[in-house]
């Protein structure tokens, strides 16, 4: 909500506005970093859907996007800037320093934390596993 918040603040650098599209992008969809960066307005298939090739696994996605994706699209800097990952993961750290996030951000975790929700929300394993696209469905627990 921190990050969300501070991405829709009137007076946000855009930099920092156009690294949280992507960051906020991914919380939504569970896109890695390298199929983000390779994301453009061709791969999306009518008003709530995108399709692509993923990068680390050359699998053909869909995702169905939800209201705030699509409003992300609409704000115009999901495609109007990219930046090197170590450049993404500086500024994520920078911007959670801002809004009092205690974590070291990184962009990884904006799967994880599509992830999470997908499961707090009612997900089962087996759609989580194809949406993201791994081939195993082991859990960690600690």
């Amino acid at each position: 909500k921190k990050l969300w918040n501070f991405y829709n603040e009137e007076y946000v650098p855009e930099v920092y506005r156009n690294i949280l599209s992507k960051f906020l992008f991914s919380c939504l969809t569970g896109l890695r970093i390298s199929d983000m960066q390779a994301l453009s307005e061709a791969n999306f298939v009518g008003d709530f859907l995108i399709k692509f090739q993923a990068k680390k696994t050359k699998k053909v996605q869909k995702i169905k996007l939800n209201f705030t994706a699509k409003q992300i699209i609409e704000d115009g800097y999901l495609f109007k800037e990219h930046y090197k990952e170590q450049t993404i993961n500086r500024k994520l750290k920078e911007i959670a320093k801002l809004v009092d996030i205690p974590y070291k951000l990184h962009f990884h975790m904006a799967r994880h934390s599509f992830a999470t929700n997908f499961l707090k929300q009612g997900g089962r394993v087996e759609v989580l596993q194809r949406l993201l696209a791994h081939s195993s469905i082991t859990i960690v627990c600690l």
